[in-house]
């Protein structure tokens, strides 16, 4: 009989440790339901999770960007494909601005588009962009910058709790993955190429050899 109630107690310990180890993460919570240590939990920090008016005022931002550097690519590139490209670009996004804000002004927002810092900066070097740079320089930019905007509008249109604003999000994701697709299609050549392609470097002139003592041996 003890050993019964030895093999029923080891039976059942595997099972008391499985019920302790269930819950990984809720273990780790406090009561408020934070996660120590600073950790955020897995909705936090994520694109979805944007409020309403921080979603309108980043993609405002985001065609502000596309709007601007596109007239500076249609007087500084030198491909036509990215001059074509550009003259898209204002087209398709003072649309999308203008359907922006019809959108937001229905859920009683005001869309504030200005420039973050990495808007301003990518901007200034475009200004500044020699004619070799520019178009490898703009391509780079508006690849990083259309990948930004298509990600904020899959999320908010998975995710958004407003409907004109997600209905927005929706339409305006397939136009931006049209222009990721254009981009993808127009070979541009590397940035320095002309600088560091056709200049072979010189082999640097070996040292002057040490002068011969003549001197008569005393």
């Amino acid at each position: 009989m003890a050993y019964s109630r030895m093999t029923g107690l080891a039976a059942l310990a595997p099972l008391a440790l499985l019920a302790a180890c269930g819950s990984p993460d809720k273990a780790r919570q406090d009561d408020s339901g934070a996660m120590p240590d600073g950790e955020m939990t897995p909705t936090e920090g994520s694109i979805a999770a944007v409020d309403p008016q921080t979603f309108a005022n980043r993609i405002a931002a985001s065609d502000q960007f596309e709007i601007e550097s596109a007239k500076i690519a249609q007087s500084k590139a030198k491909s036509k494909a990215l001059r074509d490209f550009a003259a898209k670009m204002v087209t398709d996004h003072t649309a999308s601005s203008a359907k922006l804000k019809a959108a937001a002004t229905t859920q009683g927002l005001t869309v504030d588009a200005s420039p973050n810092a990495q808007h301003r900066t990518d901007l200034a070097a475009l200004r500044a962009a020699t004619a070799d740079d520019f178009d490898s320089l703009y391509k780079e930019q508006q690849m990083r910058a259309h990948e930004a905007a298509l990600a904020e509008l899959n999320g908010y249109a998975d995710s958004g709790t407003q409907d004109a604003l997600r209905d927005f999000a929706q339409a305006t994701a397939t136009v931006v993955d049209g222009h990721l697709s254009m981009l993808r299609g127009i070979d541009v050549p590397a940035r320095n190429a002309a600088a560091t392609g056709t200049a072979p470097s010189t082999p640097a002139a070996p040292p002057p050899a040490a002068p011969v003592d003549k001197t008569p041996a005393q």
